[in-house]
């Protein structure tokens, strides 16, 4: 990452002194954005171990639903409307099916949330990247600048 040449000009107008503070701040502020980074990163992979099932259990049980649902759509009105019990059993199984379709989109309500969170923590990852690649940027220039004094 390059630096305006006005910043190179406003630090190297600077004392030893006040370069060698300054690179000391800087260098603290890196560690601890790069310790940020790290626990970032952590939360990441815990996640990823943590959704990785359920983003695969995900497709598999739309599609057993759907065809659960189609499969009691087979059977004509007709034919039920004139067999109490089979008309009984597709009430009971067509309530069955959306109690569990309610449940599992609450699972995937939830499961979203946490890609959302997951999302955010790698936009902010890549904002802690970016400031530790500002960070690195200046000290080099602190570093040209302690040189050529």
């Amino acid at each position: 990452m390059a630096l305006d040449a006005c910043v190179r000009v406003i630090l190297c107008g600077l004392s030893a002194s006040v370069l060698g503070a300054l690179q000391d701040i800087i260098a603290t502020q890196r560690l601890v954005i790069q310790g940020e980074i790290t626990a970032v990163q952590a939360q990441l992979v815990i996640l990823d171990i943590t959704t990785l099932p359920l983003e695969a259990a995900r497709g598999f049980a739309n599609e057993v639903l759907d065809q659960a649902r189609s499969a009691a759509a087979l059977v004509p009105l007709g034919l039920i409307s004139g067999c109490t019990d089979l008309g009984d059993f597709n009430v009971g199984l067509t309530a069955s099916l959306d109690q569990i379709s309610g449940q599992f989109n609450d699972i995937i309500d939830d499961l979203n949330l946490v890609l959302s969170f997951k999302n955010e923590l790698n936009a902010l990852l890549t904002e802690l990247s970016d400031l530790v690649a500002q960070f690195t940027a200046i000290e080099l220039v602190i570093q040209q600048c302690a040189q050529s004094a």
